[in-house]
Formats: C-alpha cells, structure tokens, sequence
C-alpha cells in the first residue's frame, strides 16, 4: 500500500533531508514560512506518522568523502553472462555488496546495455584497483563486462551514506569474501593496498 503524501509532507521531508537535526519547533516555524500552519506537536505527528509508513527510515550525516579520507569515488558498470550459475552467484554477489563498507550504492538495472551499478569509496587508488582485481575474480564466473568510471561528485543528495573504514578492515573483509568465495591461492593486490 502506497503512503498518500499531502503538500506538507512533502515539504516536512525537504527540510529533514537538507538537516535531519531539525527540531520539531524549527520544523514547524521553516512550514509557517511555506504557508503549513502546524503546531510543534502537530509536527511531531506527521514525522512520526512518516516515521511508522516507512518513509522515513531514518537520520543521518552527510559526510563529505574527501575531507575523511576516501577521495576516490568509482562507479562499476557491470553486464552478466547468461550462466546456470547466475541465479545462485548473484545471491552470493548481492550479499558482498550489501556487507562491502566501501559500497555506498548499488542499483539492479532493469532496462539498458547493463545488469548492474556500483558506487565505491576507497582511500586511494591502489585499494580501489585491489578490490576491483578481487571482485572481478570472486565473481568472474558470471561477469562479462566490467567497466569502471574514477568520478567527481558535483552535486551531493541527501540519501548518501557510508561507513568510514579502516584498510585493516578492508583487507579483513577482502579476505573474508576470498575464503566465502572459495578464491584459490593467495589474495593478489591486497597486501599493497594495506
């Protein structure tokens, strides 16, 4: 069931995406000013009732990447082969993505020339072209095009989210999918991106 947003919904969820710390007393005086004319609790109200419908998921930071450490921004563009095996791996790829701290979006392409898009932050280049090598190889049994874009991020929403990691808990993660995955060998690219 699809949740009837009204006007000032609406203008309720603007305001919380630009600053998810507003109060509710600095909601209700920012929807005065837009012509809603809500008490403080009539507000309270309305984010809760958009808080238990789902809309809402909940608050968070904005963090500019760069100014902590991760500047290098790489959108994958990935195509899959036809295979057996692609209902079982994409399971099992879906899994790596959700648990990745580096993977901040990733998008099931329905129409167009690929299946799927990823977004990923890394610290430098070299962790960045690691976890490329190893996620091409964990997952080359369905993959038939890779292609990846080092991008600038010109205009910021407010959706984004990440979790800052450190190296040492990218290599544990890399290391871990590598045993999931049944990578043979050692685990090339990694320890120089540590």
């Amino acid at each position: 069931m699809m949740f009837k947003l009204k006007d000032v919904d609406r203008e309720i969820l603007r305001i919380l995406i630009k600053d998810g710390r507003c109060s509710f007393s600095e909601l209700s005086r920012k929807l005065r000013k837009k012509g809603f004319d809500y008490t403080d609790r009539g507000v309270a109200e309305r984010v809760r009732r958009l808080e238990e419908a789902g809309i809402i998921l909940g608050y968070q930071s904005v963090v500019d990447l760069q100014k902590i450490g991760f500047p290098v921004l790489r959108v994958i563009l990935i195509k899959f082969k036809t295979s057996r095996k692609l209902p079982a791996t994409i399971k099992l790829f879906e899994q790596y993505l959700k648990e990745a701290p580096f993977c901040i979006y990733s998008f099931r392409v329905r129409v167009g020339n690929y299946d799927w898009i990823n977004v990923k932050v890394f610290p430098d280049h070299a962790t960045a072209d690691a976890e490329s090598v190893l996620f091409r190889a964990y997952f080359s049994d369905i993959i038939q095009e890779y292609d990846v874009y080092d991008v600038v991020m010109i205009k910021k929403i407010g959706v984004e989210t990440t979790l800052p990691y450190t190296k040492k808990e990218f290599a544990e993660f890399m290391k871990k999918w590598a045993k999931t995955v049944k990578y043979p060998g050692e685990i090339p690219y990694l320890e120089s991106s540590i």
